[in-house]
């Protein structure tokens, strides 16, 4: 019996999946105490140098440049939805022989508040993903799914199976400053190459 086809909506369902997956995985961290999300290294106390360079003393393992988090004042009931109302940042910088890390804002979008006392005490969390992808708006994928503007051909061409892979033609943004080296190169990458899908370890 051959197998079914694999459809646009399986493809879109996955992908939906996996970030809800992700998404909850976030949000039950969140429900901990502050010390069980630091013995799973996914919170990290830190202290304001100032111009939002922090020194820390725990393992930063699980952190890497170019995460995104949340900041906070490092205050004893630091848990659940308390957490996401915390400054939304990225890891800009991470040096661990001097125990500082380096957090910044760097698309402007996300009205952040909070602004640190000199030594004050904070909390580094994950984040959890904020936009879920199309599935999530039946209306949304179905108007890529049939658009004759850009990107609705591409993925049309690709779920029915006629997209030829070829390079895209420049030129092609910097990637941000923010990122590694292997991210960078993996940035442009998938600028060059139109279904490139970017994995960072």
């Amino acid at each position: 019996m051959p197998e079914a086809a694999i459809t646009s909506i399986d493809v879109l369902k996955f992908i939906d999946g996996e970030f809800r997956t992700a998404a909850r995985d976030v949000l039950d961290l969140h429900s901990l105490e502050i010390e069980e999300r630091e013995e799973k290294f996914r919170c990290l106390p830190v202290a304001h140098m100032g111009s939002r360079i922090f020194s820390f003393t725990r393992n930063s393992s699980k952190f890497r440049v170019g995460d995104y988090v949340l900041l906070n004042p490092h205050v004893k009931d630091m848990k659940g939805a308390l957490i996401h109302v915390g400054d939304k940042l990225v890891i800009s910088g991470l040096d661990e022989e001097k125990s500082r890390v380096m957090l910044d804002d760097p698309y402007h979008l996300w009205s952040n508040h909070y602004d640190p006392a000199h030594n004050e005490k904070c909390l580094i969390d994950v984040r959890p993903v904020s936009r879920f992808p199309l599935y999530s708006y039946p209306a949304w994928a179905s108007g890529y799914l049939s658009t004759k503007k850009a990107p609705g051909p591409l993925i049309q061409d690709i779920f029915s199976g006629s997209y030829t892979v070829s390079k895209a033609k420049g030129p092609f943004p910097e990637p941000p400053s923010f990122l590694l080296k292997k991210q960078k190169s993996a940035f442009a990458h998938a600028l060059k190459n139109r279904l490139s899908l970017i994995g960072f370890e």
